[in-house]
């Protein structure tokens, strides 16, 4: 019997993910466990990794968790459409003015990262809370410091539900960089 070589392919290279739910579920409680009081937001961003966004969302829940994270608009949808009780935070901010409805009637939270999502969110609604993205250093997303203080005062500071930034190095032993990142919003 001959093949040809994409079947072979297809059948050699195929990957498998297998997740332990015990122990997303036990990862979760721990790192709640350590930050104590503070909250923890599950990261499931990219369909969760690759690893199913409404089942890692599934899992989380069972745990306790009700704050997740995702990138994308049609991923914070999908996962509205699933679990209504629960926080989404947008971490791509406001993409278009026209999303700007649909995002306050799902009662999905989103992630100002620059003063043009700002301005759409001021422009657009007058009620719907965000969460303020500064970046101390991991110049992907976020507002730079100086565009910041040039924007002050155009932020509606009682709909602010929080103000984030990114380590850039989270997982390098040597922590200078991470406390360099702490200090800056201290700075302004």
């Amino acid at each position: 019997m001959k093949h040809n070589l994409s079947q072979i392919d297809s059948k050699i290279n195929k990957k498998f993910i297998f997740i332990n739910k015990d122990n997303l579920s036990y990862n979760y409680k721990l790192i709640q466990k350590h930050v104590k009081k503070s909250k923890v937001i599950s990261v499931i961003k990219g369909d969760g990794y690759g690893h199913g966004l409404l089942e890692c969302c599934k899992i989380l829940k069972t745990s306790n968790c009700n704050d997740f994270y995702v990138a994308r608009l049609d991923d914070a949808l999908r996962l509205r459409e699933n679990h209504k009780n629960i926080n989404i935070y947008l971490l791509s901010g406001m993409i278009k003015k026209n999303d700007v409805k649909e995002i306050e009637s799902k009662k999905i939270i989103p992630i100002i990262n620059s003063p043009e999502q700002l301005d759409i969110i001021e422009t657009s609604s007058k009620k719907l809370n965000y969460v303020l993205h500064i970046d101390t250093g991991m110049n992907r997303l976020g507002f730079q410091i100086k565009n910041f203080e040039e924007n002050i005062n155009n932020i509606d500071f009682k709909r602010i539900k929080f103000v984030m930034s990114h380590f850039s190095s989270a997982d390098d032993l040597n922590k200078n960089e991470c406390n360099n990142q702490l200090k800056k919003p201290f700075e302004i």
